[in-house]
């Protein structure tokens, strides 16, 4: 063994340690975290963390940010959540069901500001629950809005804006087309 892949495996075994110190430090501070799941180092928690429940063998990795206010955030089990995924749950809920895929940097809100003519900011926004059911898959840097329910089996394409609720087994587009496999 050389000098290099030396070097290698005592640096991945520093990181693994470091990643299990933080996970023992974290538990006793969120709602519930099933066993087998962890949050890598750099996860931020805001807010409420009590409200925050993964289910088993969940991963949540590198940067994510899962914010907890009057609202929940629920994981299921065996889950991905990628490097800066951001969860939102200033006021709704958040219910994410089990085998499910988010890639790197998507955003999910269950609070948002609105706009109509001849009311400020302050006075117009929507609250309300996001539902994301099992086996789905979310692509790299999409954006899921409050109200939406997107159902079992769904794929949603990487750059998407979702603001409408998805029907099951649906692949939804980023220009907002649907496709129905056979």
């Amino acid at each position: 063994m050389n000098i290099k892949n030396l070097l290698f495996r005592l640096f991945k075994i520093k990181t693994r340690v470091r990643d299990i110190i933080v996970h023992y430090l974290r538990k006793p501070f969120i709602g519930s975290l099933g066993k087998g799941s962890f949050l890598k180092r750099g996860v931020k928690i805001l807010g409420n963390p009590y409200e925050l429940r993964i289910g088993k063998q969940s991963k949540i990795w590198e940067n994510a940010v899962l914010s907890v206010g009057k609202g929940s955030i629920t994981i299921g089990e065996n889950c991905s959540l990628s490097i800066g995924v951001l969860l939102n749950a200033s006021d709704g809920s958040i219910r994410i069901g089990n085998k499910v895929g988010i890639a790197a940097y998507t955003s999910i809100f269950s609070y948002s500001v609105t706009f109509s003519d001849g009311e400020t900011w302050k006075d117009n926004y929507t609250i309300d629950d996001v539902v994301i059911e099992d086996n789905v898959v979310i692509g790299a840097g999409s954006v899921i809005l409050p109200g939406v329910t997107i159902g079992k089996g769904a794929v949603i394409a990487a750059g998407s804006v979702v603001n409408k609720n998805i029907a099951p087994n649906t692949w939804y587009l980023n220009d907002g087309t649907e496709w129905h496999p056979e």
